[in-house]
């Protein structure tokens, strides 16, 4: 069994491969992960980027099991908390409103309650 932090390592990972697949037209190499390798490109996911909100769903919710804990850098957490802006917006759209809150609520939880009420 893989230890607790090591496991929220790989979802953060996994999410952050996953999230840039969605997000950028440059080919990118397979993500390399301590265990092993996770051999993912954009043929896999991608036709014509008609995926590409599905694909922003499942990288938040990758990233959203890591938890802002393991992220340190700002620019990051802005960047996890516009994408998971951007799922709970789709959600809503399809009127999955209990989606939507997890993802509206996985975004605070990014950028913190603070951080929020001073750019607003």
């Amino acid at each position: 069994s893989t230890p607790t932090d090591e496991r929220q390592i790989l979802h953060l990972k996994i999410g952050q491969f996953l999230g840039t697949l969605a997000s950028t037209d440059v080919p990118l190499a397979p993500l390399t992960i301590g265990i092993g390798q996770l051999q993912l490109n954009d043929q896999t996911f991608l036709a014509g980027r008609g995926l590409t909100s599905s694909l922003i769903s499942i990288a938040c919710d990758q990233i959203n099991l890591a938890g802002p804990e393991f992220i340190n850098a700002e620019s990051q957490k802005i960047r996890f908390a516009e994408w998971n802006l951007s799922a709970g917006r789709d959600m809503s759209h399809q009127s999955d409103f209990r989606a939507a809150l997890y993802y509206f609520t996985n975004g605070i939880a990014f950028l913190g309650e603070k951080w929020c009420w001073n750019h607003s």
